[in-house]
């Protein structure tokens, strides 16, 4: 998604410049027309969603550390044994476990073995987008424990460290320092029997290290879609803004459409759709459409230097943020059937799409305020355009 951006980024630049070069507007229109070819690229970016989604998360440590119960606390059952004997196979020094998107390893100290260096190391993991090292915070940090660690970190990815069974500590603070002292990085302290600071502080801290995987971790983990999904939606919207910001009219709004579509289809993946389903379409048509009066304003108010760029950049950024709230809420509520008969069904049944709030009614005649959901402000041209 970055280069796809940088690439984006580089065309608005190069077409600004010949539109203030001696070049003037003949050029910039060109480019601005060069740039409608993006938006044939659905299936590409589609590819490149599905990639995203291939992302994985190794959960290692020593034997016995509470890696298997961590996963089945984030899964949400037992899909694995708590405890499992060592085979001769792990007794070499690792043992893997493939579930999915997530990769147990049981990382032992092999004896008179030779020592493997980060890069084989991750090799031998499936090269995974981020490892998360479990401790057991009864036994504290072992040689063996910093050895792994070290060479995880050698490998040039994104480590994280939990600290699991910190409740059986009497000194939480202390065992948490005495850690972070060892290893000479942060460690989360966790109870991955007690599920404490699991959902509210582990899960929002793996989404930080990588946000590339909001989708596998969405799709795999319910507890943390719509975080996942909202995440996403952020990232959009803030580099819609800053699109939306260049000072060419219409010309940034090609990429702004791809930049949406991606968003829509991340979406999608992380709540486990197809990223080049049909269902995207429909969704980016229909709340698009809607919102072409916000385009056009959008391309208008540019006419107006300074004031009226940062106004083109809050106004991409809003479009951004309304249809991707419309995808999570279309998308949390199943999403098995079309969009556009969603839109219909009774309100009563209707997730709001954002909190209610009061609006004080614009009749002369009338001073009482009304409440007002933000949907029935928001996509009412949603539903005239799906009539």
């Amino acid at each position: 998604m970055k280069t796809w951006l940088s690439d984006m980024w580089g065309k608005v630049r190069h077409s600004e410049s010949d539109f203030y070069g001696e070049s003037g507007l003949s050029t910039a229109g060109l480019g601005a027309m060069d740039s409608l070819g993006d938006l044939g690229r659905w299936d590409e970016l589609a590819a490149e969603v599905t990639q995203e989604g291939q992302g994985r998360v190794v959960i290692a440590g020593l034997p016995q550390s509470g890696k298997r119960t961590l996963l089945n606390r984030l899964r949400g059952w037992d899909m694995t044994p708590v405890w499992k004997p060592i085979s001769p196979e792990q007794a070499g020094g690792i043992g893997l476990e493939s579930y999915g998107s997530f990769l147990l390893a049981d990382l032992t100290q092999p004896e008179g073995g030779r020592l493997v260096d980060g890069e084989e190391l991750l090799l031998m993991l499936g090269d995974p987008a981020l490892v998360l090292y479990v401790i057991d915070a009864g036994r504290g940090v072992l040689p063996a424990d910093y050895r792994w660690v070290a060479l995880l970190r050698a490998g040039g990815r994104p480590i994280l460290v939990a600290l699991n069974n910190i409740t059986d500590c009497e000194d939480q603070a202390a065992a948490v320092a005495e850690a972070a002292r060892r290893l000479g990085t942060a460690v989360i302290p966790i109870s991955a029997t007690s599920g404490l600071n699991v959902e509210d502080t582990l899960l929002p801290a793996l989404l930080n290290a990588v946000p590339r995987l909001a989708v596998p971790l969405g799709r795999e983990i319910q507890g943390i879609r719509q975080l996942a999904a909202r995440r996403i939606v952020r990232q959009a919207a803030l580099f819609a803004g800053i699109l939306g910001a260049q000072p060419i009219p219409l010309l940034d709004l090609p990429f702004q459409i791809m930049l949406q579509s991606g968003m829509v289809m991340r979406v999608g993946a992380s709540f486990g759709h197809a990223p080049g389903g049909g269902l995207n379409r429909e969704i980016l048509v229909t709340v698009g459409g809607a919102l072409a009066f916000r385009y056009l304003a959008q391309s208008v108010v540019k006419l107006v230097p300074f004031v009226g760029w940062v106004a083109g950049g809050a106004l991409a950024a809003a479009s951004t943020l309304l249809i991707g709230e419309a995808t999570i809420q279309y998308y949390a509520a199943d999403g098995k059937i079309p969009f556009r008969q969603w839109l219909r069904r009774p309100r009563p049944t209707r997730p709001p799409i954002l909190a209610r709030f009061r609006r004080r009614s614009t009749s002369a005649t009338s001073t009482q305020a009304d409440v007002v959901p933000v949907e029935e402000l928001t996509l009412a041209g949603v539903e005239e355009g799906a009539a």
